[in-house]
């Protein structure tokens, strides 16, 4: 070694290794066109996420909210009363219009509404995933068609022969 070279520790010259490597795979990773499926599903995912959510927010719900006279996201019991607060009343008959109010009081509120419009939403897109994935099994992966026998039995010995074959290899007899 001369007084201008620096030893370099071995670890050192396997980390900078590691790390090229990491680098090649991740560009490897990045020049498959997988990604860009992924991206475009993350986006269109996204959209179908707003769709829903305004199906069940804006159409739904308020259906449901009619039997209960409120907003179905408004549906909610107090259930403790902030110490502060002079009006706040526990249960259902309570004088708050919205969570946001109740809220505002430093009230405590157990939000079934909001709740049972979640479950909604998730049952809408389970529903609407199982359809998708039911569709691309049976467009995509749908079974190939049986290859046509290649073999049958012999009459004599019931071996397994060619379907072509005029004797059978087991036993001599013809076919």
């Amino acid at each position: 070694m001369t007084q201008h070279q620096v030893a370099i520790p071995q670890s050192a010259t396997r980390a900078v290794e590691a790390t090229r490597t990491l680098a090649s795979d991740f560009k490897a990773f990045l020049e498959r066109g997988s990604l860009v499926d992924l991206a475009v599903g993350i986006i269109v995912g996204g959209a179908f996420n707003t769709i829903v959510q305004s199906f069940v927010t804006d159409l739904i719900t308020p259906i449901i909210g009619l039997i209960s006279q409120k907003n179905l996201e408004n549906n909610f019991l107090v259930i403790k009363c902030s110490e502060k607060s002079t009006v706040c009343q526990t249960g259902s008959n309570n004088i708050y219009a919205t969570i946001a109010e109740a809220a505002k009081d430093s009230a405590v509120t157990w939000n079934w509404g909001k709740f049972i419009q979640n479950v909604i939403y998730f049952l809408i897109v389970a529903l609407v995933m199982f359809f998708v994935v039911k569709a691309y099994t049976n467009l995509v992966l749908k079974p190939k068609p049986a290859a046509p026998e290649e073999t049958k039995k012999c009459e004599s010995c019931l071996e397994e022969i060619h379907k072509d074959a005029k004797k059978c290899k087991f036993c001599a007899s013809s076919q």
